[in-house]
């Protein structure tokens, strides 16, 4: 499974204590991989600058 989300003033570490998921990582607009996971890059291309503009649902 895949999830993109987009977030602000992101700091820290990420810990991964699910037993389950392989890797997870954060990158800023500007520094995302060459390399990355087919589904999400035909998602990132396939919305193009809309994906950078959506409304955030946290909190409705």
């Amino acid at each position: 499974m895949i999830h993109l989300y987009r977030a602000f003033d992101v700091k820290g570490s990420l810990e991964m204590l699910d037993g389950e998921s392989l890797d997870m990582q954060f990158f800023s607009r500007e520094t995302l991989p060459a390399k990355i996971e087919k589904r999400a890059k035909a998602l990132i291309e396939r919305l193009g600058e809309r994906i950078w503009n959506l409304d955030s649902s946290y909190g409705r």
